[in-house]
């Protein structure tokens, strides 16, 4: 179970507060709440096929038309600090995401 901390955060319980500040430093993300409300969202079929486009979105009205025959789901576990430790590379698809309420990438 997950739950939210002072700065609204959640991570999972094996995750300790100090491993999520460190990344968020590492990055140069002093200030949590603008990455709180990012959400991550990806491609899906009727059938289950996930054709690769993944989303971060921080308004999702913003998220692009999805390919024909597909819809945008969201990740319900997302969390942007674990992200970022797991990829490095998503922090400029972070920053686009936060400064234009949307961005998408080919995975």
């Amino acid at each position: 179970m997950t739950r939210a901390d002072d700065h609204g955060w959640y991570a999972k319980p094996s995750c300790d507060r100090h491993d999520v500040d460190t990344v968020l430093s590492y990055f140069g993300i002093h200030e949590p709440d603008e990455w709180a409300s990012l959400k991550e969202f990806f491609e899906q079929g009727a059938f289950g096929e996930r054709p690769g486009r993944t989303a971060y979105a921080v308004v999702p009205d913003r998220l692009p038309e999805p390919a024909d025959g597909l819809h945008w789901c969201q990740t319900a576990d997302f969390d942007a600090a674990l992200a970022l430790r797991a990829d490095p590379g998503l922090k400029p698809v972070f920053d686009v995401a936060v400064q234009m309420g949307f961005a998408s990438v080919q995975r």
